[in-house]
């Protein structure tokens, strides 16, 4: 082959490539990544679609701007999902569905005001909507909540939280100060590879203990199989400390792989190779398993057929002499809504913590609590700021009975993007004080003798001073009967509605 036709057919074949090239049908490709959940992988694709689309096709380039905004909600990313939303809107997008987007979003980042503007812009549209309104009523109620916060002190772990992804604390002994969490630090099995549905890399299971000095251990990764190269997390251990159950996210490049729940047993010092709960099956999501102190429950997320929304929140029994599970049965609408409910926890009481973007919340997901009735759980209650804020919070536990615990939460203000906060709810301190006084005379009497008797059995006593004053200190959530061997009058309170009583005229 001469040189010239050697030179004309390169010419073909690059005019061949770049004609090829030009017609890659990228919004395709970027559809078929969101159905496969590879949002990060495409959102580049829908930016590199609307640079192909003409100045003319404007309704096209105002649905490549909305899909955009949909993959970043999917991965939480709130800024980017306000302006693309912001976009989609100035493009004149069709679907009024984008006002109520660019609403949670604003809500999440606590724009409430905000917010509040675009939940009416979307009622406006579609009036017969009720997100509308529960939107707005969640604004009024966080702005509220913020301005009239619970007892509850929060704090940021900073000794174990990074600059990646860091949740889902679990106490992993009996003493509490021993950890479990699941992140995306340095040091985790898959190396470097990044999760095309999220953009980082894939995380593991964690651990860390707490010192006598009240100084956590520098965190790594839990010893044993139950970490791989894909996500591993979500861990729960039984307070036997004999089981772990934990979240594994397979991948499979020739198809959609959901996640499952897994099993892995103490062997000695070290957990043993996990097997798959048997009725995690392939064919829904199984999520964020918590356990009950007897281990007789297990609760989880999943978006099994029967789910009342996009993922629930669902129960299985143990039956301890076949030793096997029961078929989930869903926990029905008074626990999950039509959106999402995540992050379970059974408290030693029987109580139900779980996270949910489904009710009236702060933001993103909020954590409720659900109380025992019988053998269900009653109507969830918001636990409200500062437990919860405008981000999402969620994966609450408890150190068993004690109002104490840790959850996690991608709030303003953290260390990284998920963050392990701790809480505690100090106690309330209740005094009684009192006079006692000559009747007659209105005379302080000195060294009357004043019993205190609790509803508990408890029993104290003192004697008054020169001004006839007399102190003690009470219990929560008991009855009081106080006496004196002067005068035989008594008087009956009750310690959580009383602060600093004083009793006159004994």
């Amino acid at each position: 082959m001469n040189l010239i036709r050697k030179i004309a057919l390169a010419a073909f074949v690059l005019f061949i490539s770049l004609n090829a090239s030009a017609q890659k049908n990228y919004a395709k490709e970027a559809d078929v990544a969101y159905d496969n959940r590879e949002f990060y992988t495409a959102i580049e694709l829908y930016k590199k679609a609307y640079t192909k689309i003409p100045g003319n096709k404007k309704t096209l380039k105002a649905e490549m701007l909305f899909k955009t905004a949909e993959c970043y909600r999917q991965i939480n990313d709130l800024k980017n999902q306000e302006n693309y939303y912001s976009k989609a809107i100035k493009a004149r997008f069709e679907d009024p569905i984008v006002y109520l987007d660019l609403a949670d979003a604003k809500k999440q980042m606590g724009k409430y005001d905000e917010a509040i503007i675009e939940y009416n812009n979307y009622k406006a549209k579609a009036p017969s909507d009720p997100r509308a309104d529960a939107g707005i009523q969640s604004c009024e109620m966080a702005s509220k909540w913020k301005n009239s916060p619970t007892r509850y002190k929060v704090e940021n772990v900073a000794m174990i939280n990074s600059k990646d992804l860091d949740f889902s604390p679990a106490y992993a002994d009996k003493k509490f100060n021993f950890l479990y969490f699941t992140s995306t630090r340095d040091g985790v099995t898959g190396g470097s590879d990044i999760d095309n549905g999220t953009g980082v890399v894939y995380s593991d299971i964690f651990e860390t203990k707490l010192d006598k000095n009240g100084k956590w251990s520098t965190p790594t990764t839990v010893s044993g199989p139950m970490n791989s190269k894909f996500n591993d997390g979500t861990a729960i251990v039984t307070k036997k400390g004999t089981s772990l159950f934990f979240t594994r996210c397979e991948e499979d490049k020739k198809k959609v792989i959901n996640c499952q729940m897994w099993l892995s047993l103490k062997k000695g010092n070290n957990w043993d190779e996990p097997t798959k709960l048997p009725f995690s099956t392939d064919s829904a999501n199984f999520r964020h398993p918590a356990i009950s102190s007897d281990e007789s429950i297990i609760v989880f997320s999943s978006d099994l057929k029967g789910s009342v929304g996009k993922n629930d929140l669902w129960m299985c029994t143990y039956d301890k002499k076949k030793k096997e599970w029961s078929a989930p049965v869903n926990l029905g609408p008074e626990i999950n809504t039509a959106e999402n409910e995540g992050f379970p926890f059974i408290a030693e009481d029987g109580s139900l913590y779980y996270a949910s973007n489904g009710l009236l919340g702060m933001g993103g997901y909020d954590i409720f609590k659900a109380e025992k009735k019988g053998d269900k759980w009653g109507k969830p209650a918001n636990m409200q700021y500062p437990i919860n804020s405008a981000g999402d919070d969620f994966g609450i536990i408890f150190e068993g009975l004690k109002n104490k615990g840790y959850f996690s939460s991608n709030r303003e203000g953290g260390k990284g993007s998920d963050d392990i906060y701790s809480f505690i709810l100090p106690p309330l301190v209740f005094n009684l004080e009192g006079v006692v006084l000559d009747c007659d005379n209105k005379i302080p009497i000195e060294s009357v003798t004043v019993k205190l008797l609790g509803s508990d059995g408890f029993s104290e006593e003192t004697k008054t001073d020169k001004a006839g004053y007399y102190k003690f200190d009470l219990k929560e959530n008991l009855s009081y009967t106080v006496s004196t061997d002067a005068l035989t009058a008594m008087k009956t309170i009750k310690a959580e509605k009383y602060l600093n009583t004083k009793v006159m005229n004994f």
